[in-house]
């Protein structure tokens, strides 16, 4: 995103380009002018004259179209639009499929992944906690009448 190979606009970019260089390495990019093609998506830059691609998602559908009906790009895609957030244990450099307008990424999407499926999930564990409490009790009963049942035995014998 915003490189030789998936460029932006330049006002779009002016958040990344304005990032110093060990701010970039730390997602593995660079302002430097890679020294092989094959690392020319690692260089930030941006067009002049207007970028065509405004989401990382753009880029990548581009190249792998087939990434359209990847599950974890919707799951990505999902907590994107609804949380604004990128990642799960660091941000991204950009957001997935949110617009670069948006800006660079501050929140990592696993709060708002631990309170979906927090939200989903408590009624299944208190569920399961009744359950258990309810097993356990049908067990002491079983284990009564066992005892009852041995006692019982050995005194007619």
């Amino acid at each position: 995103m915003c490189s030789d190979i998936c460029p932006c606009d330049d006002t779009l970019a002016a958040p990344w380009l304005a990032l110093d260089e060990p701010t970039l390495n730390y997602w593995n990019r660079t302002t430097n002018d890679p020294p092989t093609v094959a690392q020319q998506a690692l260089n930030i830059t941006s067009l002049k004259t207007g970028g065509t691609v405004t989401k990382y998602a753009d880029c990548i559908y581009s190249y792998e179209p087939e990434m359209k009906d990847n599950t974890a790009a919707k799951i990505l895609t999902f907590f994107e639009k609804k949380y604004t957030c990128s990642g799960v244990c660091k941000t991204g450099l950009f957001y997935f499929y949110l617009d670069l307008s948006k800006g660079i990424p501050t929140e990592t999407c696993i709060l708002s992944i631990q309170s979906e499926v927090k939200e989903s999930l408590s009624y299944l564990g208190i569920t399961v906690l009744v359950s258990g409490l309810f097993m356990l009790i049908v067990w002491i009963f079983q284990y009564c009448l066992w005892r009852k049942f041995e006692v019982d035995v050995y005194d007619e014998q």
